[in-house]
């Protein structure tokens, strides 16, 4: 960013992820001439500084998303989602990526942000992106995501960063003491340029305001190219540890696991699937569709009811109170993102007027549609719960899933049955 005149008045710029580690170094060069919003899930023990506005912001609440960029001129989008974000999280990463992307660009453009600078990862040259790793494919589709409202986007494109306190290189330092036998899955031979923390900061700080770099993706990095494999092998040369590595030929050696986060106090839950929807169909079909499939699938032992306002009600056989009650949301609700509070029934805790929300989101620019469950408060006790509706959640889900990829085989296919 050019220096401005403090005559002139300062842009605002929104930064996520502030007390993540690439966030925290950013603020206080950000702060030498904007003022920064800084947005933070937790912000109870943070500094007040000159120019610097905290606010709690949870990117899964679109009324938190866009409340947190109220004002801001430009936004810093540092979000990622490896770490579950609630007591129990049903959900792989990238699908909750989805989410936090798609509630930023919708804020972002209601708020009338100018300009999103992005940070990601390389992508290997003459990569597909069914050959790119998870995290990688996870970071592209944020990328499309954020471009899909119109904003200008500047994506940085990063490797592996070197810095003090938290960067990466820590991690595979631990890795290379700790391991003497290393299974290496297919991502360690991506090949990476190492930068140094200084030089992210920079580019991300310069990129800001910079009309030259709307809508680019711009590769920053060292002058040396490795694969994470070979930066292993050097680590361990370098401290003198004799370490063993075994090359497999997967993207992972295990899928993660969605574990209880610790520093999540209430008992709150957290469930995200991803489904494939029919040709010509939004998230408003989908959300309809799935409520009257869920009465005939489970038929008789549950059963739906919708009202004219969009409302519905889920009861068990013979019983005359909700299982749970689903308030349709006409202000967050448009065809392609569709939104019901849950409001009520014997199975939601909504003491203290907690309400948690059954979201319904077509990904932008695909047939892709995200279905999930954000801040659902269970009324039965946490273990049964667990064992029971949490499975049983799953187990409907991975049925609907399987429903509409029949439809779309009959569609495709008249014939089958």
């Amino acid at each position: 960013m050019e220096k401005i005149d403090e005559t002139i008045k300062r842009p605002t710029i929104a930064l996520t992820g502030a007390g993540g580690y690439i966030g925290h170094n950013l603020l206080k060069p950000l702060t030498e001439h904007a003022d920064v919003i800084a947005l933070s899930r937790h912000v109870d023990d943070r500094e007040t500084m000159k120019h610097v506005e905290w606010r709690s912001c949870d990117f899964f609440s679109m009324d938190d998303a866009e409340k947190g960029l109220e004002g801001a001129d430009y936004a810093v989008y540092l979000i990622h989602s490896m770490l579950p974000s609630a007591k129990l999280t049903q959900a792989k990463f990238e699908d909750m990526d989805v989410i936090l992307a798609e509630h930023f660009g919708r804020a972002a453009l209601k708020n009338g942000v100018k300009q999103i600078v992005y940070l990601s990862g390389i992508l290997p040259l003459d990569t597909k992106k069914n050959e790119l790793s998870r995290h990688l494919r996870s970071r592209l589709e944020v990328q499309q995501i954020l471009e899909s409202f119109g904003i200008p986007v500047t994506t940085i494109r990063a490797g592996l960063i070197v810095g003090p306190k938290g960067s990466s290189f820590p991690i595979l330092a631990k890795l290379v003491k700790r391991l003497p036998i290393m299974i290496l899955p297919k991502w360690t031979r991506t090949q990476t340029h190492p930068i140094a923390l200084s030089e992210v900061l920079n580019a991300l700080k310069h990129s800001i305001g910079n009309e030259n770099l709307s809508g680019r993706a711009i590769d920053v990095g060292g002058p040396e190219v490795m694969t994470y494999q070979e930066m292993l092998k050097q680590t361990a040369e370098v401290m003198h540890k004799k370490r063993y590595f075994f090359t497999v030929p997967f993207f992972s050696v295990m899928q993660q696991q969605s574990k209880s986060n610790k520093q999540a106090m209430k008992s709150d839950v957290r469930s995200v699937q991803r489904m494939i929807l029919p040709e010509g169909k939004d998230a408003n079909w989908a959300a309809t569709y799935y409520l009257s499939w869920l009465s005939s699938f489970v038929k008789p032992f549950i059963r739906t009811m919708l009202d004219d306002a969009g409302n519905c009600r889920v009861y068990m056989l013979f019983s005359r109170r909700p299982l749970l009650e689903l308030t349709y949301s006409h202000i967050r609700s448009t065809p392609s993102c569709t939104v019901y509070q849950i409001t009520g029934g014997s199975f939601a805790n909504t003491n203290d007027g907690h309400h948690g929300r059954l979201e319904f989101m077509q990904i932008p620019g695909s047939r892709e549609c995200i279905v999930a469950i954000h801040d659902y408060m269970p009324s039965l006790p946490w273990f049964v719960y667990r064992f029971t509706q949490a499975k049983a959640h799953v187990w409907v889900m991975y049925a609907f899933r399987k429903n509409l990829l029949r439809l779309i085989r009959q569609h495709d296919n008249p014939t089958i049955t």
